[in-house]
């Protein structure tokens, strides 16, 4: 098992580093924690969570491309407000628990 562990965090590193040069720090950071937080207002498991927090960064990356092409955006702006909206919809269709809305789950 640690070599999955290792295989992780080298590529949580390299993801990290080849980004920051896309989108900046800060937004590398919210890259990271968003999807994550809307995946599990939705997901049942830790398996579930993981699947769905890597669809929600890809539907995050390629509608904020998109939105930063027709808007003549900055593209990692665009990207962390495309998944704060996917995160507010994981909101809204988890039905607004307490769930929903504190850390604590």
């Amino acid at each position: 098992m640690t070599g999955y562990n290792t295989l992780l965090v080298v590529l949580t590193a390299v993801v990290v580093v080849g980004a920051m040069q896309v989108l900046g720090v800060i937004l590398v950071a919210a890259m990271l924690v968003v999807p994550v937080a809307a995946a599990s207002q939705i997901a049942r498991s830790f398996r579930e969570t993981t699947y769905l927090s890597v669809i929600f960064g890809q539907l995050s990356v390629i509608g904020g491309f998109a939105v930063a092409i027709g808007g003549e955006l900055p593209s990692g702006g665009s990207i962390v407000v495309v998944a704060i909206a996917i995160y507010l919809l994981t909101v809204a269709a988890s039905g607004f628990s307490v769930r929903a809305i504190s850390a604590h789950g």
